[in-house]
């Protein structure tokens, strides 16, 4: 006999989604209009002078057509106070350049900038970002703003300011970036502590799946599930958007990696290898009686090219496995070079794990994996460079 399949129950979405849904949609359809009638005009030639540029790009974008007092106001304030000699005889471009102010310098937490379009040559419009954590030394962490006044999914946060184009933050776009990587921006306004705080808050949310706080439920956009959905569409091109300045960022930061690899090697003493071969011994110990010398979080961005993560222990008393997280800001299809198709493996000197795949969701590739080891030793292969993720080759 058969055994009879549990009826399918169908979760209805709250009406505050699908009208948000709706909004967007709506944003969105005007956009394509938008696209497609200006398909036959002549590109500028000045796109690359952040005066005219920011100037078009906001007056030309859904959800952005009431900017005209914001979009005079960043004109007035990367005017240059310096006015170019009319004795200079240079070409169209050089003289554009001499009434733009200089880029703004240093790069801080708690900044919303707007990127030079030499940075983001791909797109039609100005580029703002919000610079809302610390990553690593020398790195911040930032997101793009969308250039729509509604958040399209669960990793976009309604900001709650007023300016169109400050509404709506593309937390799932986030990326960790030198700081020398925005050198080429414009400071246009202050992102508050709060702010920061709240946009973090989603990206831990986005990125590792932490539980969205209750009073963050209103303020993203409604979840992403439908392969031909739209806004898959929409992601792949706000990915696309900020590719030159990704592989500049990529750059800086692969340079980093290859000096800090390049540093000479430490010897360890005979009785530190013994301690390691038996399984770390007091070493272990000391790590596991010590709060300043076993964080309860770990950053792991340097062990997979192109990939941001974390690693942490579980929740028991010792803790008794240990967990890393990678994830991946880039399209769906066709698959990024950077995520290896059949997945990847954790190395150690005493064993590895199963192969483990990746997943796609909200704009970005996402593993997670077990380690069979407690948080302490993991601490201890992590400080040593004794763990490396290795793609699955190919068979």
């Amino acid at each position: 006999m058969s055994k009879k399949l549990p009826a399918i129950r169908f979760v209805p979405r709250p009406d505050w989604q699908k009208k948000r849904l709706a909004e967007w949609l709506e944003e969105w359809n005007l956009e394509q209009k938008l696209r497609e009638d200006t398909k036959g005009e002549t590109p500028s030639q000045n796109r690359h002078f952040p005066v005219i540029g920011a100037v078009v790009g906001l007056m030309s974008t859904p959800g952005l057509l009431r900017t005209a007092d914001f979009a005079a106001d960043i004109v007035r304030r990367l005017s240059s106070a310096k006015a170019p000699s009319p004795r200079v005889v240079s070409p169209d471009g050089e003289a554009m350049r001499k009434l733009v102010r200089e880029f703004d310098r240093p790069v801080a937490v708690g900044q919303v900038r707007l990127l030079s379009p030499e940075l983001t040559p791909d797109s039609d419009r100005p580029v703002f970002i919000a610079v809302f954590g610390d990553w690593d030394e020398g790195e911040v962490l930032i997101a793009p703003f969308s250039p729509f006044s509604v958040p399209a999914t669960p990793g976009e946060w309604l900001t709650g300011r007023t300016t169109p184009v400050l509404r709506v933050l593309e937390v799932w776009n986030a990326r960790s970036v030198p700081n020398a990587a925005l050198e080429e921006s414009w400071l246009v306004d202050d992102f508050a502590a709060v702010e920061c705080k709240a946009a973090w808050h989603v990206f831990e949310h986005e990125a590792f799946g932490k539980p969205l706080a209750p009073e963050f439920e209103q303020q993203v956009g409604p979840p992403l599930v439908h392969p031909e959905d739209p806004r898959r569409r929409y992601q792949d091109e706000e990915v696309a958007l900020l590719a030159k300045f990704q592989a500049s960022a990529q750059s800086m930061q692969d340079h980093r990696f290859d000096e800090d690899d390049s540093a000479p090697a430490t010897t360890e003493a005979p009785e530190m290898q013994e301690e390691y071969e038996t399984g770390y011994g007091e070493l272990l110990a000391l790590a596991a009686s010590s709060e300043e010398e076993l964080p309860e979080r770990m950053r792991v961005d340097g062990l997979l090219a192109g990939f941001q993560g974390d690693a942490y222990g579980d929740r028991c008393d010792p803790p008794k496995a240990s967990t890393v997280r990678l994830a991946f800001t880039g399209p769906e299809a066709p698959l990024p070079a950077e995520v290896p198709p059949r997945g990847i493996i954790v190395v150690w000197p005493t064993g590895q794990t199963d192969p483990c795949g990746f997943t796609y969701t909200s704009g970005r590739w996402r593993a997670e994996i077990r380690l069979p080891l407690p948080w302490p030793e993991t601490v201890s292969l992590l400080r040593d460079k004794k763990i490396r993720i290795e793609p699955v080759p190919l068979s």
